[in-house]
């Protein structure tokens, strides 16, 4: 009797301790932040698999479609920008937040594909940070050492106008004349091809 009850201590302690490691474990990820990387990183390997394909919408709009005027921006330096400071170009537009763990998993190669393109003059990158303090994606950005061009949004409170306004994040948008495209990515490896969007 005595024998079993000591062994039954030792496995409820056992049993304790580890729970206390993992509740341990997850504060930690959860209140320095980290767990946002942590799952990135797990969603770059599940979605590296292929399984997962992005969800492509395309709508034709006009030479003069009004979204071009209308969608507003900030450098994070504060500068003003517009979207219609990039007409003419191929724009590769990626909505994100720093605290988006799908957003930050898709970086890396948004980033490579960046750097094989940047010298290309008719092709514009545009990251659109969804963070409220801008100071947090300089931060993320500088931390990480990616070189495309961030933005922010002048008014986190207001939405963007259609076709941009997006219910979800990570989204990106190649836009040129003719045609957006709007990519929900899933597919980080990033494989379609931007020369398929030809300048007019």
């Amino acid at each position: 009797m005595f024998h079993y009850d000591t062994i039954k201590m030792k496995k409820i302690r056992k049993e304790l301790f580890q729970w206390i490691l993992i509740v341990t474990v997850i504060c930690v990820l959860f209140f320095t932040g980290t767990y946002v990387q942590v799952i990135a990183q797990v969603q770059r390997v599940v979605l590296a698999t292929g399984l997962m394909r992005p969800d492509i919408k395309k709508a034709n709009l006009s030479n003069n479609a009004p979204f071009a005027e209308d969608l507003q921006l900030l450098t994070l330096d504060g500068k003003k920008a517009k979207l219609s400071d990039y007409r003419g170009k191929v724009v590769f537009m990626n909505f994100w937040a720093t605290w988006c763990g799908p957003c930050i998993a898709e970086m890396p190669n948004i980033n490579s594909l960046y750097k094989k393109l940047e010298k290309e003059e008719g092709i514009a990158f545009l990251m659109v940070s969804f963070d409220v303090d801008p100071a947090k994606a300089k931060k993320f950005i500088s931390k990480k050492s990616y070189n495309f061009p961030v933005f922010s949004r002048p008014d986190p409170e207001k939405p963007f106008p259609s076709p941009f306004d997006s219910d979800v994040i990570p989204v990106t948008f190649i836009i040129s004349v003719q045609v957006v495209a709007n990519l929900s990515i899933l597919d980080l490896n990033l494989k379609f091809k931007i020369n398929s969007y030809s300048k007019i």
